[in-house]
């Protein structure tokens, strides 16, 4: 089993979709010793936020996770994740059963991780009409379009959050 890290700081990329918001709650949800009281910062989509930055933010890099950026442990935009299909949510979740193993058996968490691969994959484009205007109501979608009105990426991350509590 995989030592259990605190981090204070979780990055992820502006504009946040699903996946991202996703692998946020779980870290919060399911490992709220460590992580739970972590604060939620934004880089642009694929950097990371270097060592200056994370300080000023009062904490060390050991004590940041980057989620969907950056190249790190829960980004799977690398070259060594470019054919698995997997994102963001998914690679959380396959952390947080390596240090809360009964997660394993959660199929509420297993169907939501494999819908946010599903979505990161595009994999809706070839569900039944897809463009029907019920997929306009699905999460990912309502994510997306809160920018537009108005709303900030950490209001995105915290109504993803407690939208993603609902579906659980």
């Amino acid at each position: 089993m995989e030592e259990k890290l605190s981090y204070k700081l979780i990055v992820i990329h502006m504009s946040p979709d699903l996946d991202a918001v996703m692998g946020v709650w779980m870290l919060r949800r399911f490992d709220e010793e460590h992580c739970g009281q972590a604060v939620v910062d934004f880089v642009p989509a694929g950097t990371k936020m270097d060592n200056a930055q994370v300080a000023k933010r009062g904490v060390v890099s050991d004590e940041v996770a980057h989620v969907d950026t950056g190249g790190g442990r829960f980004d799977h935009h690398t070259q060594e994740l470019a054919l698995e299909r997997v994102c963001a949510a998914s690679l959380v979740r396959d952390y947080l059963i390596e240090i809360h193993p009964e997660l394993e058996e959660d199929e509420a968490l297993a169907r939501m991780s494999a819908f946010a691969v599903e979505i990161d994959h595009f994999g809706e484009i070839d569900w039944p009409e897809p463009n029907a205007d019920r997929y306009l109501f699905q999460l990912d979608e309502v994510l997306k379009n809160l920018k537009s009105v108005g709303k900030s990426d950490l209001e995105v991350v915290e109504f993803g959050g407690l939208a993603l509590d609902a579906v659980y």
